[in-house]
């Protein structure tokens, strides 16, 4: 899969817009956006470049790859306040957003955290009336077993989510599936 696509889907699911939303504000049909998402459709340079562009247009920084940390998405900005006028305390944006880099489902998180989906749900709606120390760490140390970290806010950028390992070091290119011993 393109490694841009987990990115995009990352960054959709920060902003908590559907595709649809996405496709009637940019002009991809949403059905285009969900095969893209999915790795069914080739992601074409004008496609990403027109949906990395309202992603940053909306807020959202894509980061590049560094020593000690793959690619990832982040908050452009610090202090970054919901539709509903409060902050995401509690990364409530950057733990969809991990689900969206790692295309997981939140019951798929909750089985890789050993939390109850209801939680993972409740965190994502900023609804909830206590979260406790070991929960959210099931819930990083979950993350972790599929290669994605939050990152913190800083005083200069918000808070992330990135990949702990490059996938780009880590995925078998298409010629090294295709190639056979007489190939080499």
């Amino acid at each position: 899969m393109n490694p841009v696509i987990p990115l995009l889907r990352a960054a959709r699911f920060m902003l908590g817009w559907s595709q649809a939303e996405v496709g009637v504000a940019t002009g991809i049909k949403a059905k285009t956006i969900q095969l893209i998402e999915g790795g069914k459709y080739k992601l074409l340079p004008r496609e990403a470049w027109i949906l990395k562009a309202h992603y940053q247009d909306a807020g959202v920084e894509f980061t590049e790859a560094g020593s000690g940390h793959g690619a990832g998405v982040r908050w452009s900005k610090p202090g970054t306040v919901l539709e509903d006028e409060t902050l995401d305390h509690f990364g409530s944006r950057i733990i969809r957003a991990s689900r969206g880099l790692a295309d997981l489902s939140q019951r798929e998180l909750a089985k890789a955290a050993g939390v109850d989906p209801s939680f993972i749900a409740r965190l994502e709606k900023n609804r909830y009336d206590a979260v406790n120390e070991r929960t959210l760490s099931s819930l990083v140390n979950g993350l972790r077993t599929k290669n994605v970290e939050m990152t913190s806010e800083t005083s200069a950028f918000g808070a992330g989510v990135r990949w702990i390992k490059d996938i780009r070091l880590e995925a078998p290119t298409e010629t090294e599936n295709t190639e056979t011993k007489d190939d080499r």
